[in-house]
């Protein structure tokens, strides 16, 4: 029943790591579960039946991730059905632990259920890892379900598939019956009973047996409880791994071994890694070149799997898991993998894992080889690093770089150029914006160069080596522009590198036709224009001035020919009366200070009085002079003068008739107004109609000839009375005067936008208020509803306010009549007035550093306008 050699000796529970286990339903409602996991989560089989997992502990967080991990797996395109999943790392009671699902089906529990391995890492996580991976094999072996007499209650699908059998004729009957009774064995049956009575589970237990219909094989069995939810005895778990292909492997390895230089050969003298491993992934052998790169020996990697091994990071074991299954699919698989030698040092190989097959064609084992392509990898990146650097610099360049290759004909002669690569300032110099001309000949593209000689020079830098610059004007067609060029050889071709510097040139050429502008001004000058610059001493003190540029006039001046140069001359030695006169101490002030000065001189050197003006001002160390005569201004200033004084005699005896010929006037007004009154009150009786009218056009004449006087003078008075400046707010004046003039002339109304505070005399712009105001009242009194509008016009620099009326307007044909005294555009029979009051707003306005104008149409609304200064 056994083979001769002796069972591997079953491991006991107590020398393993924690391992708990628990059946959940598809919600990861508790179903049933081992005791050692109601233990550990202080729970009982009453307590926690139908519980969410992620219910037992409100201090675990992580528990509430296993749901969602696990329906995130069902999705991963690396997913095989019947393969264990991993769900998850968590921590609980201080303790951290995998979980891995498998899905499970047991004849009394509901379908859809699965079975959650908790596993603790004990050393460290790499040893957690390989407990994960362990468990994952389990997905290929063959689990059955016994209950406490050793019954079979249910097995998996890997199970009848692998034993040929089926549900029916296994499931009700004890282990030892199943088959040929080849489960049969003494050993077996203990162990099964202990675990049962004792809650001991086992692993390691190893038994080779021929089986009905599928042969001699060699299985590795364990076992463990599972506590049912319902209260009733214990279940067992007995899963078995088939180690057939295992065993087989290992007696063709131990074969091969026999041949010693093969194995040399192949293992050892390469320096290549070579590893041979099971469908599994578990490793058989490693030449010593992979094991002295990781500084580890053949018995720190026999039988575990390859991710678990130190050669491998933590973070590429997942993908070398599924390149594992790959290649025990049959498939063969290369990829570059990184790979850890001693020290943390990282190498980069050119994996591959192929496959062997036995004669069957099923995959026997694995063969794992590795390149090592680190210096390769480095050199290429390196080379890209490189290449990206120039592709930068290049395509960056702040100058058009073509590259091009020379055409040759039959006897070796450079015909033509082609186009190899430009980068994108040359693209723009050459406006072809985007298109590529990769493959374009020199001279289709640019054929003025044949024209203008270049390509000669070309040829000649590409046969020989020698650099060609130049700067020069290139036109043909569409491009005219001026370059500049510098020619290399580069391979058989040359390279462009070139700028377009015509916006350069036009600039020199602005600058050199103001250069010549500038001295065509210079000596065209009525004025003497001299540039003196200081001659100092040792000590930095000034001793002279030299003569630096001087206009033809200063020549002529100075009784010189025109075509005479002054340059580089001493001042001192060519007028010293300079220092007598004080214009030496005056360009020494202002070379030292930095003032600007002026003089005033005269002269006669021709006999003829004349009059100049000097100005002085620094440039750069020196002084800039300009002398112009002045003599006609000087004249005319006199006369000015002379003028001047006569009209402020003139104004102040028309002032002064101005105020005798007011005061004079009054009294006999008066009398004539007393006369009037006492002749129509004393012989009102004796006076006919026509008398009485007649009397009554006196007193209106003596009244409109009394105001016009006062008029008159207040007009006078302007222009004498002092200004007394303050700050006013128009609002209120505008308020008052309005206030006060509509109660007495007319009934309209008044619309107040926004008014400013002004700078000005109170008593003035009173005054000015009051006369735009009466009148704007007064020529809108023939209209219904008259309306006057005052406000601001937006202005930067100056007050500007507006006085708006619906009135009858005038006739802007007559617009400059309307602020000259006395002049009315208006009969007196429609609207009254003396004439006089727009020139006091004018005056008033003139008076205040402003201004009055005003805008109307006959029929339409006039407006008047006054600025006063900000």
């Amino acid at each position: 029943m056994i083979n001769t050699a002796q069972p591997k000796q079953a491991e006991r529970a107590s020398e393993r790591p924690l391992e708990l286990l628990v059946v959940v339903d598809k919600e990861f409602r508790i179903q049933s579960a081992s005791q050692s996991f109601y233990y550990f989560f202080d729970e009982t089989h009453k307590t926690a039946e139908g519980k969410p997992i992620d219910q037992l502990s409100a201090e675990e967080q992580s528990l509430k991730t296993l749901e969602k991990r696990y329906q995130e797996a069902l999705q991963d395109p690396g997913y095989v059905e019947g393969l264990g999943i991993e769900l998850d790392e968590i921590k609980a009671s201080g303790k951290k632990l995998w979980v891995t699902a498998r899905h499970l089906l047991l004849e009394d529990m509901r379908p859809n259920l699965l079975l959650l391995i908790f596993q603790e890492n004990k050393e460290s996580e790499a040893s957690a890892n390989k407990m994960l991976m362990l468990d994952d094999k389990d997905a290929f072996d063959m689990q059955v379900i016994l209950d406490e007499n050793l019954r079979v209650l249910s097995a998996n699908q890997r199970y009848y598939e692998f034993f040929d059998t089926s549900d029916r004729t296994t499931e009700g009957r004890e282990l030892q019956q199943l088959g040929a009774h080849q489960w049969d064995i003494p050993q077996l049956n203990d162990l099964l009973e202990e675990v049962i009575t004792d809650k001991q589970p086992f692993q390691g237990f190893e038994v080779e047996y021929d089986f009905p219909r599928i042969g001699r094989k060699s299985l590795r069995l364990k076992a463990q409880t599972l506590v049912k939810f319902d209260g009733e005895p214990d279940l067992v778990l007995l899963t078995m791994e088939d180690l057939t292909e295992q065993k087989e492997i290992e007696r063709e390895i131990k074969q091969l071994r026999t041949s010693q230089e093969r194995y040399e050969v192949i293992f050892n003298s390469t320096y290549q890694f070579t590893g041979l491993m099971d469908r599994n992934g578990r490793l058989l052998e490693a030449n010593q070149t992979a094991l002295d790169f990781a500084g580890i020996t053949v018995d720190d990697i026999l039988d575990r799997r390859v991710w678990e091994t130190a050669w491998f990071r933590e973070e590429d074991r997942k993908q070398l898991r599924r390149s594992v299954r790959r290649a025990a699919a049959g498939e063969l698989v290369r990829h570059e993998l990184n790979i850890l030698g001693q020290d943390q040092q990282e190498a980069i190989i050119d994996f591959s894992l192929k496959p062997n097959l036995n004669k069957k064609g099923r995959v026997r084992w694995i063969i794992a080889e590795g390149r090592d392509i680190t210096e390769k990898k480095q050199i290429e990146s390196n080379l890209e690093r490189s290449k990206q650097l120039i592709n930068s610099i290049y395509e960056s360049a702040s100058v058009g770089i073509d590259a091009l290759t020379a055409v040759r004909d039959d006897q070796g002669e450079i015909t033509d150029f082609i186009y190899q690569r430009t980068n994108q300032k040359s693209q723009e110099i050459n406006g072809r914006g985007t298109t590529d001309i990769t493959g374009n000949s020199l001279l289709a593209m640019h054929p003025g160069v044949k024209q203008q000689g270049l390509f000669e020079t070309y040829v000649q830098v590409a046969e020989t080596g020698e650099t060609f610059h130049d700067v020069f004007y290139y036109g043909h067609e569409h491009l005219q522009l001026w370059v500049d060029l510098t020619v290399s050889k580069w391979g058989d071709g040359i390279l462009f590198t070139y700028s377009d510097i015509t916006r350069q040139k036009q600039a020199e050429e602005k600058v050199q036709k103001s250069a010549d502008l500038i001295e065509a001004v210079f000596n065209a000058s009525d004025a003497v224009l001299q540039h003196y610059g200081a001659v100092r001493n040792k000590q930095g003190e000034i001793e002279d001035f030299v003569y630096l540029k001087t206009n033809e006039r200063a020549l002529e001046m100075a009784g010189m020919t025109t075509d005479a140069d002054l340059t580089g001359q001493r001042l001192l030695n060519v007028r010293p009366e300079v220092r007598e006169n004080g214009v030496f101490n005056l360009l020494k002030e202002v070379t030292t200070n930095g003032q600007p000065a002026q003089r005033t001189f005269d002269s006669n050197q021709d006999g003829t009085d004349r009059w100049f003006q000097a100005s002085y001002l620094k440039l750069d160390d020196g002084v800039m002079a300009t002398i112009t005569d002045i003599t006609k201004l000087a004249k005319t200033q006199q006369q000015l003068r002379h003028r001047t004084e006569e009209l402020e005699a003139t104004n102040r005896e028309l002032s002064s008739f101005t105020y005798s010929i007011s005061h004079d006037l009054r009294t006999p007004l008066r009398a004539i107004a007393g006369f009037a009154n006492m002749l129509l009150k004393r012989n009102n009786d004796q006076l006919d109609k026509e008398g009485k009218r007649l009397l009554k056009v006196v007193t209106e004449n003596v009244s409109r000839m009394a105001k016009l006087i006062n008029d008159l003078l207040q007009f006078s008075h302007l222009g004498k009375k002092p200004m007394n400046t303050k700050s006013l707010d128009l609002k209120p004046i505008f308020e008052a005067s309005f206030k006060e003039l509509n109660d007495y002339e007319n009934s309209a109304s008044l619309q107040m936008h926004y008014l400013p505070t002004v700078k000005g005399d109170r008593d003035m712009v009173r005054q000015l208020v009051e006369n735009l105001l009466s009148n704007a009242i007064k020529f809108s009194s023939g209209v219904e509803n008259p309306q006057v509008e005052v406000g601001e016009e937006p202005s930067d620099d100056t007050h500007i306010i507006y006085v708006r009326d619906n009135g009858v307007g005038f006739n802007p044909e007559y617009y400059d009549k309307l602020f000259e005294v006395f002049q009315r555009l208006h009969r007196d029979d429609e609207f009254e007035g003396t004439g006089v009051g727009l020139a006091i707003v004018q005056k008033i306005a003139q008076r205040h550093g402003g201004k009055v104008w005003a805008e109307s149409q006959p029929g339409q609304r006039t407006t008047f306008y006054f600025s006063l200064p900000k």
